[in-house]
C-alpha cells in the first residue's frame, strides 16, 4: 500500500518542480555609484531595446522596453520618456522585446 502512494507522490513532486521560476540573487557593489549599480542589475537588458507589445484586441505599440526582475513586470518609456508599467497586464497579448516573448 506505501508503495502505491509513493509513487504519485514523487511524479507530483518532480512535475510540480519542472515548472518553478528559477530564483537569482542580485548584488550591488556599494559606493558613489551604488544607484547607477542597482538600476543595472534590476533590468534584464543593460538598456531598454525597442519593443513592441501586443493587445488581446490586436492593437500594436512599439516603444523602448525592459523587463523589471524585482517588480517582475514589462517597463516601457512613454512619449514624454517617463518611465511607466502596464496598468492592465490582463489585455496584453503578448510582448516581444528583442527576440524574447513575455506572455
Amino acid at each position: 500500500m506505501k508503495k502505491i502512494l509513493i509513487i504519485p507522490v514523487l511524479v507530483l513532486a518532480l512535475i510540480s518542480s519542472s515548472f518553478c521560476q528559477p530564483t537569482e540573487r542580485i548584488y550591488i557593489q556599494a559606493g558613489s555609484t551604488a544607484w547607477e549599480n542597482f538600476l543595472k542589475a534590476i533590468y534584464l537588458y543593460p538598456s531598454f531595446k525597442e519593443g513592441m507589445v501586443e493587445f488581446k484586441n490586436g492593437q500594436r505599440f512599439i516603444r523602448p522596453m525592459n523587463y523589471n526582475r524585482i517588480a517582475s513586470t514589462v517597463e516601457f518609456i512613454n512619449d514624454k520618456n517617463d518611465t511607466l508599467a502596464f496598468a492592465d497586464e490582463a489585455s496584453v497579448g503578448h510582448i516581444n522585446i528583442g527576440g524574447d516573448i513575455f506572455i
